[in-house]
């Protein structure tokens, strides 16, 4: 018994100070990958990510956003894929070490192949606030923060290996860490990340990649006293891997050219700031010409705002017997009387999915003349599948059902109150179809049943189809949109020349009403 404590003391004391590290760092990860988990989806608590998204706004600035842009690159496939390939020739053709050549692969494509299950396992939306653009795809966990991991970690395996002089390897492991943690900081600055996407993105890197280099080790080991590698000796087998990896990264199709309907650059008109801060739905007036109906997001006045197509104030109308707990979006339709415009308010807002019934606010639409608005019809409904965040509704001019959009879920659902609308009693809405995308902000349908659909960084176009249903399978065109501080509203012009966009102010000093005109 006594030999074997010595033997195990002895093998305890051959292990290096960094292998104590890493495996203390291997644990901590999975503990800290664990935690995440549990936090975000078995209790379902957030407020962590959005504490950080708060702290954050105080820093936001022009060239600190450059700067974030600038590191976020180094994260992106389109850095990381030559990179991996560049390191992948110079070992294999260079440095004439073929293990080396292997265990870059393996880890680049086992964690590609990780990330990428895992997304499909928790199946998390992405923020639906980005600073500049939307990321596409799933959020938990980050990828960024994944594959910088694997690859920045993955270089600061090969400095230790390959680097005798101590001062320079802790010099770049000091860099390369820095860096790591610069790129995750930059998903969640440019807010196409939560936090905890960040820390679990990272926690899975640092698992994934003593995983890999451990294994490939053990092989490397075995292979070198059991079998002659001839196949790897061979340069035109050398040659065909490295052309192989290059194939599975950049494999893709070709995208058609299509011809846009409408102008890719949009005419501005400046808003001034402090009337109309928090726009979250707008309509082309029919009857007052040149002017546009503005509505403001929740806590803001139970008012209609006109706008001026040069983004000049006009007048508020006050609308009676209403709340603004959460008006999301605005449309201009025919309703019950024949020859009529109607305004229809979505009071369908939801941040957090605890409301139990929406409404939908329909009023004729009135002259600038008038001060105040009495006679409202309030639809209230609810959905058949409990709560949902919607920011986006149009209506059908044929059949004049009401269409909502949801926005949080993994996929953007459509749903749809069906014609007669009661105003005396509880609506269902029906079910419709997911769309392929999510994060849903506004929408609008024009005269000819073309309709946008709009998140924060694209507006997705449909062209005419004779039923919505069918609209919606269809084909749509991804717009060209310039981005917005938090647009949330679009809208045809009235005349059907073009359409508006108008965004809330968010972290901007103001914002500017913006027209794409039909070519």
């Amino acid at each position: 018994m006594k030999q074997q404590f010595k033997k195990f003391f002895a093998s305890l004391a051959l292990l290096s100070v960094e292998l104590l590290i890493v495996l203390l760092l291997f644990l901590c990860s999975f503990i800290v990958f664990i935690y995440v988990v549990f936090r975000v989806f078995y209790f379902k608590k957030d407020s962590f990510d959005f504490a950080v998204f708060d702290y954050l706004k105080q820093y936001v600035s022009d060239p600190l956003t450059s700067a974030m842009q600038v590191i976020t690159f180094l994260g992106t496939h389109s850095f990381l894929i030559p990179a991996n390939i560049v390191l992948i020739a110079y070992f294999l053709f260079i440095k004439k070490h073929r293990w080396y050549s292997i265990k870059i692969p393996v880890v680049a494509l086992g964690g590609l192949s990780l990330m990428f299950v895992l997304k499909f396992i928790f199946n998390r939306p992405r923020p639906l606030i980005p600073l500049l653009h939307e990321a596409k795809g799933l959020s938990f966990p980050s990828g960024h923060a994944l594959m910088s991991f694997s690859f920045y970690g993955l270089l600061i395996y090969l400095v230790w290996q390959n680097i005798s002089t101590r001062w320079v390897r802790i010099v770049l492991t000091i860099f390369l860490l820095l860096l790591i943690l610069l790129i995750g900081f930059s998903r969640v600055y440019l807010r196409v990340h939560y936090a905890s996407d960040v820390l679990a993105g990272f926690a899975v890197g640092i698992i994934w990649l003593v995983l890999s280099l451990w294994v490939t080790r053990k092989i490397e080991v075995y292979s070198k006293r059991k079998i002659e590698p001839e196949l790897l000796k061979q340069p035109l087998t050398s040659a065909l891997l490295l052309l192989a990896i290059t194939g599975i990264f950049a494999c893709h199709k070709n995208a058609p050219v299509v011809t846009l309907p409408f102008q890719e650059v949009p005419s501005l008109s400046p808003v001034t700031a402090g009337v109309i801060d928090e726009a979250s739905g707008i309509a082309d007036s029919h009857i007052n010409a040149g002017f546009l109906w503005v509505i403001q997001d929740s806590q803001q006045p139970t008012a209609l705002y006109l706008l001026n197509h040069n983004g000049q104030h006009g007048k508020k109308i006050f609308i009676k017997n209403v709340t603004n707990r959460d008006w999301e979006d605005l449309a201009i339709a025919d309703g019950p009387v024949a020859g009529k415009k109607y305004l229809y308010i979505g009071e369908t807002g939801d941040n957090t999915s605890v409301y139990t019934d929406y409404s939908i606010y329909r009023m004729e639409e009135p002259s600038a003349a008038m001060d105040t608005i009495s006679q409202v019809d309030k639809i209230n409904f609810i959905y058949p599948d409990g709560p949902h965040d919607a920011e986006a509704i149009f209506i059908d001019p044929s059949s004049k059902d009401i269409y909502i959009i949801t926005k949080r879920d993994a996929q953007s659902k459509v749903y749809r109150l069906v014609y007669p609308q009661s105003v005396s009693a509880r609506n269902t809405a029906l079910y419709v179809m997911d769309l392929p995308y999510t994060g849903v902000v506004a929408a609008a349908l024009s005269s000819q049943k073309e309709l946008l659909i709009k998140t924060y960084s694209n507006i997705y176009y449909y062209k005419q189809s004779s039923a919505i249903t069918d609209l919606l399978k269809s084909t749509y065109t991804t717009l060209t949109y310039q981005p917005e501080p938090q647009g949330e509203a679009v809208t045809f012009s009235d005349d059907n020349t073009g359409f508006f966009t108008l965004s809330e102010k968010a972290f901007a000093p103001s914002v500017s009403l913006n027209f794409y005109k039909r070519k």
